[in-house]
C-alpha cells in the first residue's frame, strides 16, 4: 500500500515539473512572438518612410534645374573656369614665393614656408592661407631702406674683363698703356662682326661673379665679403642717387657725339645671403613662367637694353633696365655699333678704341663677415 502511494507521489511531482516547463516554454514563445512583431512593425514603418523619402527625392529631381541641359552646361563651364583660375592663382603664388626667395636671398623653408605647399592647395582659402603665411615671413625678412647702401662702380674692359693690368703686363706708365692699348685693339678686331646694316659691331661676352677672384672682387679690394643683396639700381630707384647702368667708350677719334650700344644679362644670377652663402637664381620672365606668349628664340631669363653710350665721358645716358637684378651673372653680352647713330655723325672706328668702361650703379646691404658659412645654412631643400 505504501509503495503504491510513493509511486503516485512521484507521478504527480513529475507532472508538476512538466507543467512548469511548459509554462516557461510558453513565456519564451510569447517573447519571441512579441520580438518578431516589433521587427515586422519597424520594417513596415521604415518602408513607409523610405517610400515617402523616395517620393520627395524624386520630386526634387523632377523640379531640379540639373535636368536642363543648358543649366548643366553653365554649371560645368563655371567649374572649369574656377579650376582654371585656381590653377593660375597657384602658379602666381608660386612665383610670389620664388620672388620672395630672391628678393631677400633667404631660405623660405628655414623660416617655416614650404613652397611645395602651394601645389597641395585645393581651394581659394588654401591659396590665401599660403600667401598670408608667406607675407608674415617676408615682413620679418625685409631689409629697411636705411640699411641699403648705394654705390657706383666702373669696370674697365681692358683691365678687369681682359685682365690687362699693369701687374699682369709687368709694365708701368706709358709702356703699360701702350701695351694694353695694343692688346685691347687686337681683342677688338677678334670680336668684331658685321651687323645687319653691314657696319661693324663689337660683340663680346663676360661674366661677373661673387666668388673670390671674380671681376668685382678685384674692383672692390676691401670688405667685399660683407656685401649681400648686391643688386643693380635703376634711375632714382631704389635710392635717390641710383642711376642704372651706362657705358663710356674711350677712343682717340673725335667728333663722335655718342654711340648706340646694347647690353644683355642672361644665364644664372647669384646673390650672397646674410649668412654668406652664394645662391643661384634663374630670373625668368613672368610671362614665360605662367605659360603666356614668349618668343621661342629668345631666352626667358635674359634682360636686355639699348641706350646711348658716352664717348670720352660725354653725351651718354643711363638705363634702368636691370633694376633689382643681381650684379653677378654668368653671361653678360655687350654690343657696340660702329655705324653712325644719326645723320651728321661719323661712323666709329673700332680700332681707335683704347678702352670701354662699364658703369654700374648698385645697391647692397652689409653683413658681418664671420668666415665661411656652415653647410646647413646653405641648404635650399623645400623640406
Amino acid at each position: 500500500m505504501r509503495i503504491e502511494d510513493a509511486n503516485k507521489e512521484n507521478i504527480v511531482r513529475n507532472l508538476f515539473l512538466d507543467h512548469a516547463q511548459l509554462v516557461i516554454d510558453l513565456e519564451v514563445a510569447v517573447q519571441e512572438y512579441n520580438t518578431a512583431y516589433n521587427n515586422y512593425d519597424g520594417t513596415i514603418y521604415q518602408v513607409r518612410r523610405d517610400v515617402i523619402e523616395g517620393k520627395r527625392e524624386r520630386a526634387y529631381l523632377v523640379a531640379s534645374p540639373a535636368n536642363d541641359p543648358s543649366y548643366r552646361l553653365v554649371r560645368d563651364s563655371a567649374r572649369l573656369n574656377l579650376a582654371k583660375q585656381l590653377d593660375y592663382a597657384r602658379r602666381v603664388s608660386y612665383l610670389a614665393a620664388r620672388r620672395a626667395e630672391y628678393e631677400y636671398a633667404a631660405r623660405l623653408p628655414a623660416n617655416g614656408v614650404r613652397i611645395s605647399d602651394v601645389y597641395r592647395a585645393r581651394t581659394a582659402d588654401d591659396i590665401l592661407a599660403f600667401l598670408q603665411e608667406l607675407g608674415t615671413v617676408t615682413n620679418n625678412l625685409g631689409v629697411v631702406d636705411a640699411k641699403i647702401n648705394q654705390e657706383d662702380f666702373t669696370l674697365s674692359v681692358a683691365q678687369h674683363v681682359l685682365g690687362l693690368s699693369d701687374e699682369f703686363l709687368g709694365l708701368t706708365g706709358a709702356a703699360a698703356d701702350a701695351e694694353r692699348t695694343l692688346r685691347f685693339r687686337r681683342w677688338v678686331a677678334e670680336n668684331t662682326v658685321t651687323g645687319a646694316d653691314g657696319k661693324p659691331v663689337l660683340r663680346f661676352n663676360f661674366t661677373t661673379s661673387l666668388a673670390d677672384n671674380g671681376i668685382f672682387s678685384n674692383v672692390i679690394q676691401q670688405g667685399y665679403n660683407r656685401f649681400w643683396l648686391f643688386q643693380i639700381g635703376g634711375i632714382g630707384q631704389p635710392k635717390a642717387g641710383s642711376n642704372g647702368v651706362g657705358m663710356n667708350l674711350i677712343t682717340a677719334q673725335d667728333g663722335l657725339g655718342y654711340r648706340r650700344v646694347a647690353m644683355t644679362q642672361s644665364g644664372t644670377t647669384h646673390l650672397r645671403t646674410l649668412a654668406g652663402c652664394i645662391f643661384d637664381f634663374r630670373l625668368l620672365a613672368p610671362a614665360a613662367l605662367v605659360g603666356g606668349e614668349w618668343p621661342v628664340d629668345q631666352p626667358a631669363e635674359a634682360a636686355t637694353t639699348d641706350f646711348k653710350a658716352s664717348v670720352n665721358g660725354a653725351n651718354g645716358e643711363r638705363s634702368a633696365a636691370f633694376l633689382g637684378r643681381p650684379v653677378s651673372a654668368t653671361d653678360w653680352r655687350v654690343e657696340v655699333f660702329a655705324g653712325a647713330p644719326e645723320v651728321g655723325l661719323p661712323d666709329l672706328d673700332l680700332q681707335q678704341l683704347t678702352d670701354i668702361q662699364l658703369l654700374f650703379s648698385t645697391t647692397r646691404a652689409s653683413r658681418e663677415d664671420t668666415g665661411a658659412p656652415r653647410p646647413e645654412e646653405c641648404v635650399r631643400s623645400d623640406f
